[in-house]
């Protein structure tokens, strides 16, 4: 018997990423699929709203700049609402960072009563003494139940007030702190803001629970040479809880975190900072102008919310919708999280990251880590770690997870498309770590190394990723615009698709995703080379 003739392998050139480099023509060719695509698809979804411009709600449009003369497409409420509302509390921020600034320069060890003064002052006149009453109604029973030094009770009594969001007769009756909101706006920022006040008040008293009296003794001694002093005070959790600059859209910072960026000595107003700061500013406006204007040319947020419409459009028109649908999403987000992050900066905190462009995210778990980093940051900390975490074994790994997206899904009002939502995302974050896990097998890589290149690897990592890419998008579509637009896209594309429709979809976004995987590989490369 001859022996057996060893394969030459192509070099993988994996450059520190783990993921190996392809051809410069291969990688050309994928990358031109995936511009032209999106070019096209876009470019139906203008034409569609050109076409069916007369036949859309009248009530999701109001006049559009002047200049322009179209229609200004407001059926994204949560856009139209915090577009304005940002404009109305700009004064506000001017006021905290005056503030602060002062308290810098005199009045440095008064600053957090002073501040903690002005943030329920101005969100008295903004939102109106009740609402704010029944927000420190919210923190006051928290506390007390964090006395008792249990992790279980404060989670008990943070879920129930939770609930208040969901269930009647608390919503009735909160609508009534508003007696006169007859466009219902004021209800509206209630609901929103009180879904993030819940994290925070969480985030604090469960770190109360975990430290003891010891603990918490020395560290208020040793941060009183800091910038600011914390403790587990009740100002301590007044001032996190309601720091103006993170209030309205947030990001979530855990207490740990805000506090430990607080209590570091101040850094020095230099050119640099302020060049800094004023280029992210540019930067946020410029998404916000891009987001109004987008909105006066292509109507996707209306076209999806009309269900004949959506049933009459081709197949690409409806992938451009969802697609637009999905970039709009990120760059809302953009700008919500990133006006309030300018202003925290001021004051020497670092929030967490606006979310990375989605179109090219490919795996759900990085959906999670990088869109909302602040609440995956929750989850992880006060949910997924506490019950063992990934060193926890496969039984607490999947207890976790399903806790995490059990209080993802309630946390967003247990309506039915956030159920959809977030069972398929767990479904899809199981299949990927089930996956991952296969990988690391002894006899998986033997197999690897003795039939496939690292190239090869790379491109049925890509085809086997492709289904779950593929119930991402329909799960996205349901978040996007509910349970009923998930499922005209389902049907128009999977059950009523065909198999020519199936193979079409199945090739365009292999090629999306290996150019996914190609920017996040010179991502890794970058990260590496700053490390060094």
């Amino acid at each position: 018997m001859g022996k057996k003739k060893k394969v030459i392998k192509e070099p993988s050139k994996e450059d520190h990423s783990g993921i190996p480099t392809l051809p410069v023509w291969e990688l050309g060719f994928y990358l031109l699929v995936h511009v032209s695509v999106v070019t096209y698809i876009c470019a139906c979804v203008y034409w569609a709203s050109i076409e069916h411009d007369g036949l859309l709600n009248i009530f999701d449009f109001e006049d559009g700049w002047k200049m322009i003369g179209r229609d200004k497409d407001i059926s994204n409420y949560e856009w139209h609402f915090f577009y304005a509302y940002f404009w109305r509390i700009s004064p506000w921020y001017v006021g905290h960072m005056a503030l602060a600034r002062i308290c810098d320069l005199n009045f440095l060890h008064y600053k957090k009563p002073l501040l903690t003064a002005y943030s329920l002052a101005s969100l008295s006149f903004l939102m109106g003494w009740p609402v704010i009453t029944l927000f420190l109604g919210h923190c006051a029973l928290l506390y007390t139940t964090s006395l008792l030094q249990s992790t279980s009770a404060v989670w008990v009594v943070s879920i129930g007030l939770l609930s208040t969001l969901n269930f009647e007769p608390f919503v009735s009756w909160m609508k009534a702190l508003n007696a006169n909101d007859i466009e219902g706006y004021k209800i509206y920022l209630l609901m929103f803001t009180l879904a993030l006040l819940q994290l925070r008040y969480t985030s604090f008293c469960l770190e109360k629970v975990k430290r003891s009296n010891t603990t918490q003794t020395n560290k208020e001694e040793r941060d009183e040479v800091s910038h600011i002093s914390f403790g587990y005070r009740p100002l301590d959790m007044l001032f996190y809880v309601f720091y103006f600059p993170l209030f309205f859209t947030g990001p979530i910072m855990s207490f740990t975190v805000f506090s430990s960026q607080l209590s570091q000595p101040r850094k020095p107003w230099t050119w640099k900072r302020v060049t800094s700061l004023g280029t992210d500013l540019c930067r946020i406006l410029l998404w916000a102008f891009v987001n109004e204007l987008i909105l006066h040319y292509f109507y996707f947020n209306a076209l999806q919310h009309n269900s004949t419409i959506m049933q009459e459009i081709n197949l690409w028109t409806m992938a451009g919708i969802g697609f637009c649908s999905g970039q709009f999403f990120m760059t809302k987000y953009t700008v919500m999280f990133g006006f309030p992050s300018i202003v925290a900066k001021t004051d020497d905190l670092e929030p967490p990251k606006g979310p990375k462009c989605i179109s090219y995210i490919y795996l759900y778990s990085d959906m999670w880590k990088y869109f909302d980093r602040g609440m995956y940051d929750f989850m992880k900390r006060y949910i997924y770690v506490p019950l063992g975490g990934s060193r926890g074994g496969i039984t607490r790994q999947f207890l976790g997870s399903v806790l995490c997206f059990s209080f993802v899904y309630y946390w967003h009002g247990s309506e039915y498309y956030a159920f959809l939502w977030t069972v398929f995302n767990f479904i899809g974050v199981t299949v990927e770590a089930i996956g991952a896990k296969l990988m690391t097998l002894q006899k998986v890589k033997d197999i690897q190394t003795e039939y496939l290149s690292p190239r090869g690897v790379r491109r049925l990592q890509a085809l086997a990723i492709v289904p779950l890419y593929v119930m991402s998008a329909f799960t996205a579509f349901c978040f996007f615009g509910g349970s009923l637009v998930g499922y005209t896209f389902y049907q128009r594309f999977i059950y009523n698709g065909g198999p020519e429709n199936w193979a079409a979809v199945f090739g365009l976004l292999y090629c999306c995703i290996q150019v996914g995987m190609e920017v996040k590989r010179r991502e890794q490369i970058r990260q590496h080379i700053k490390q060094d």
